[in-house]
């Protein structure tokens, strides 16, 4: 492979291949650089390419728009003789964070606080642009050997305001997209997308980075779709022990349920630096870690070609318990998509990850049925308890306060009823002295507390 592209770049050799496109290293003849080059795969279907020239038009408009040290960062873009378009980005040589976690296990801590760090000032930078990228998941972080943080394709991106719209307008707005495990409610359910789908999608990036395990992982695409749409998952602290109590507070902030209760990118990157400093978590830590990972899993990737969209739309929907009838009728058409599962033996070259992007057909039109015999109806559904418990056990007695307010003198157990959200208990004794701890209480969830002033 020696083809030269424009009389500049020449091609080395492929990184990967996707549905939309194909990805190259190449030397950049007139500064002596080596680069990616990436090329979009035109389909002889007339609608598909029309859908997939939209997506390449998202892809390199989103990133002109976007100028941000962890934003992959566009040097060109052109079009090639037989009328194919390319971009040409920096070459990022370092490792897939998705497989690196697959091979290896969780990140440390620090590590990963560090990476969330610098993914939301890349969020603060694109949502100051109006720009939501849709499909925030480990797959598309990439740490280099030199410490950076990339956030990857932003081919998916979306425009929240009416000006960058117009920048970034193609054929992706009706359509549920993005990698099914990371996906946010409101994008399964059909409810406004907004920056903070993009949080949503982050902290359940940042539980597998920390945990290894995907926070609503079920047997299928439609129970784990079903599963984040009612809220159904595993918590933070149950399946990565030893972390501290900011770092999975910060998580638990970025994935609550609804929109309005996470915090927006700006207080996000806040609180998660207040973390890493409780931490000790120093900047070089990437660099070390960096260095340590590379050398022994040595990857080299431009960017990220995502699977072709259909042309396909969807309705949207409401509440996520109207939704799950469009939720079910989904089995038909992901049973031939199978979510993307790194290799446990990484490879000198990363492969290159379609995104998963899944259609809503239409709701068919219910057919008149014949006359049934009444039946008792079934009561409606309940809504989402809005409390949960703390439940204390006492090595010894202690004066309780929760959040200020005393509770009196408490032995061997107690069980505290408290309204969703994060509370302070504070235990005090006249011998042992007093201490306090932040829980965070869950809707309908028991939260154990063990008191023992001598531990």
């Amino acid at each position: 492979m020696n083809e030269l592209i424009d009389g500049r770049y020449r091609l080395e050799r492929e990184l990967g291949a996707g549905g939309m496109g194909r990805v190259f290293a190449a030397k950049d003849e007139r500064t002596g650089k080596r680069v990616a080059l990436k090329e979009l795969l035109v389909p002889e279907d007339d609608k598909e390419q029309a859908l997939q020239r939209a997506w390449f038009r998202r892809e390199l408009k989103a990133l002109i728009a976007l100028d941000h040290p962890s934003i992959l960062r566009l040097i060109e873009y052109g079009q090639l003789d037989a009328g194919t378009p390319y971009i040409v980005t920096e070459l990022l040589e370092g490792m897939n964070l998705e497989d690196h976690v697959a091979a290896n296990g969780p990140l440390p801590e620090k590590v990963g606080v560090l990476i969330a760090a610098r993914v939301l000032s890349a969020l603060v930078a694109a949502h100051a642009q109006s720009v939501v990228h849709r499909d925030i998941k480990p797959a598309n972080l990439f740490l280099c050997t030199d410490g950076r943080v990339i956030v990857l394709d932003f081919g998916l991106a979306r425009a929240t305001s009416d000006a960058m719209g117009k920048t970034l307008a193609g054929g992706l707005d009706t359509q549920l997209v993005g990698t099914t495990a990371y996906l946010s409610p409101e994008q399964i359910t059909g409810g406004a997308l907004s920056p903070k789908s993009d949080l949503f999608s982050l902290g359940s990036t940042l539980f597998y980075l920390l945990s290894g395990e995907q926070p609503y992982k079920k047997a299928s695409i439609i129970d784990t779709l079903r599963a984040i749409a009612g809220d159904d998952r595993k918590l933070l602290g149950d399946v990565a022990r030893g972390l501290s109590d900011e770092t999975i507070l910060a998580v638990e902030h970025l994935m609550a349920f609804e929109p309005n209760e996470r915090p927006d990118a700006p207080a996000a990157k806040r609180e998660m630096d207040a973390a890493a400093k409780k931490l000790g978590a120093a900047p070089s830590a990437l660099l070390d870690f960096a260095a340590r990972g590379t050398n022994a899993n040595a990857t080299t990737i431009a960017t990220r070609p995502a699977a072709a969209p259909t042309a396909k739309t969807t309705r949207r929907r409401g509440p996520w318990l109207w939704a799950l009838p469009a939720i079910l009728l989904l089995a038909t058409a992901v049973a031939l998509i199978t979510p993307h599962a790194p290799s446990k033996a990484p490879a000198a070259v990363a492969p290159v990850v379609p995104a998963e992007i899944i259609d809503l057909p239409p709701t068919p039109p219910t057919p008149e049925a014949a006359p049934e015999v009444p039946t008792t109806p079934e009561p409606p559904p309940t809504a989402a308890p809005k409390s949960g418990t703390v439940k204390c056990s006492f090595a010894q007695w202690a004066e309780v306060t929760v959040d200020g307010v005393a509770q009196g003198k408490k032995q061997f157990s107690a069980v505290f009823s408290l309204p969703a959200g994060k509370h302070t208990l504070k235990f005090s004794h006249p011998k042992y002295g007093e201490r306090s701890q932040v829980f965070l209480v869950r809707g309908g969830k028991e939260t154990p507390c063990a008191v023992d002033f001598l531990d």
